[in-house]
């Protein structure tokens, strides 16, 4: 009996649970132009933010604790013409670790590309989200904070 208040006290107050973890949503719009490594900067809604760790003027995610992390990152667009792509791209304190690539197969569709990865952080470590596409000049980054259709999420495994 006491172990079991012990182990429940810990997971309620988060000494074993996954912390830090972040759940970033955008909630406004944001212009890409294609052909560009464009960061997400409308991820301005934080449902799940442990610690505290978001950096809402850098758009960015520096867990603060070593370890190893599951990282994810959503983005979504219209895609114009057949044959266009969108990709995801999570950056690891400036360059990519993890991509993920979509194309078009008909016109004038909505599309998502999801990546995740599996990355092992420092205390400095910062992640972002980035999007890129070739679809006909500038898209508009889909957003809802209730679909969440573009978003970024992480949280510690070890």
């Amino acid at each position: 009996m006491a172990i079991t208040k012990l182990i429940a006290d810990s997971i309620t107050s988060g000494a074993i649970a996954n912390t830090p973890r972040i759940l970033a949503v955008s909630n406004t719009s944001q212009a890409v132009a294609e052909h560009t490594n464009a960061k997400i900067t409308n991820l301005n809604t934080q449902p799940i933010n442990t610690g505290g760790t978001w950096d809402s003027s850098n758009h960015r995610w520096t867990p603060g604790v070593a370890g190893t992390y599951f990282l994810a990152g959503q983005t979504s667009i219209n895609l114009n013409n057949a044959g266009s792509f969108l990709q995801a791209m999570i950056y690891k304190n400036g360059s990519v670790i993890s991509h993920y690539q979509v194309v078009a197969e008909g016109t004038n569709a909505t599309y998502t590309a999801k990546t995740t990865v599996i990355d092992t952080a420092d205390t400095d470590d910062y992640y972002e989200l980035f999007i890129r596409h070739n679809s006909g000049g500038n898209s508009t980054v889909n957003f809802d904070t209730t679909f969440k259709y573009t978003h970024f999420f992480g949280y510690k495994l070890t």
